[in-house]
């Protein structure tokens, strides 16, 4: 769960992690590059959302952010 400051992770337009901040609270929960993005607030992204739609919606919703990851074959 995310209370203060950024996501502290960055996805490809597909949910795939790409950059995941040193130190954070997501990588302290141990996500990784390559991971996937799969639920937000504990609901399943749809199929087909891309970054740009979940990263708006994270933007809009009030912290604290919760989020849910797969490995990248698991999706």
């Amino acid at each position: 769960m995310v209370s203060k400051g950024s996501a502290g992770f960055a996805c490809e337009e597909d949910l795939q992690v790409k950059k995941v901040n040193e130190g954070g609270k997501v990588d302290q929960a141990g996500v990784q590059v390559g991971m996937v993005l799969v639920a937000f607030q504990g609901e399943a992204l749809e199929p087909g959302k891309t970054w740009a739609v979940v990263r708006e919606k994270i933007k809009s919703t009030q912290k604290p952010w919760a989020f849910g990851f797969s490995l990248g074959s698991d999706r």
